[in-house]
């Protein structure tokens, strides 16, 4: 399974988060789905919040409400325009990876495009 493990850019980063809102999410529970460091994990949450593609408030009539020290939870769900960025980054990587099987007929199929099938497996595609 490490042999299909590859370094995810930026953008794949985006939409495994992205992926993880469509369902009302706490912080770890998408940190876990995306496997993410805290680090990691706020400062691409901060660049989706600022830029609209992520949705952030605070969890009521959850059984677990409050973190450490009483600190309230949030909860993240994807906006209308994350919901588009993953339109849009399916159908690109789509193209790309016809474009790419193209070019290498008879070739296996790379790590990337094995992770990205498998995302959009994920989504029902």
């Amino acid at each position: 399974m490490n042999e299909l493990r590859e370094n995810r850019g930026r953008l794949d980063i985006a939409a495994s988060i992205l992926t993880a809102t469509q369902k009302d999410a706490l912080k770890d529970s998408i940190r876990q789905k995306c496997n993410m460091s805290s680090k990691q994990f706020n400062e691409y949450i901060k660049i989706l919040l600022e830029n609209g593609l992520i949705d952030a408030f605070p969890a009521v009539n959850l059984k677990h409400t409050c973190g450490p020290k009483n600190k309230r939870r949030t909860i993240f769900h994807i906006a209308q325009t994350g919901k588009r960025f993953l339109k849009l980054y399916s159908e690109l990587y789509a193209l790309v990876d016809r474009h790419v099987a193209n070019s290498f007929l008879g070739n296996s199929p790379s790590p990337r495009q094995k992770g990205f099938a498998t995302f959009l497996h994920r989504q029902g595609r």
